[in-house]
């Protein structure tokens, strides 16, 4: 086991529902919901390892109000003074190449951030600004 050794984790939180999760990622949130569950336990029990929380932003994906209202609740309710930053990553195509390489099929051909997007996301961070929101990523201007 890594964890004991370990001073900061990232944990990518995408989508809450299981349905949209097979969809993006080909499984459920179970194992998921279980290692975070885990790493709760284990921080609480050891002060460590530092926690942030990450969401890849994606146009159409993971961008709803909604999933991004149910990842906050979850963190709010679950994860309060255990977390140091919950880092909202806007999408970018810069790995559309690696999925050419390895022939397989990019379904996010011409999705961009935009202001309106990036608007959308930075009204959430100030909505919330006990979950410690990070905005990263970049974002074409139109």
């Amino acid at each position: 086991m890594i964890i004991p050794y370990t001073d900061l984790l990232f944990f990518d939180l995408k989508v809450m529902e299981d349905e949209a999760a097979v969809k993006l990622t080909g499984q459920d949130t179970s194992h998921i919901f279980e290692s975070l569950e885990w790493i709760k336990s284990y921080n609480l029990a050891h002060n460590k390892p530092e926690l942030q929380f990450r969401t890849p932003i994606i146009p159409g994906s993971t961008d709803s109000t909604k999933n991004m209202k149910a990842i906050a609740t979850k963190i709010r309710n679950e994860y309060a003074g255990l977390f140091t930053e919950w880092e909202l990553n806007l999408f970018n195509d810069i790995c559309e190449d690696k999925y050419q390489r390895l022939n397989k099929t990019w379904h996010y051909t011409g999705i961009s951030f935009d202001n309106s997007a990036y608007s959308k996301v930075d009204r959430f961070r100030e909505d919330n600004l006990d979950l410690k929101i990070k905005i990263s990523g970049f974002y074409q201007k139109k």
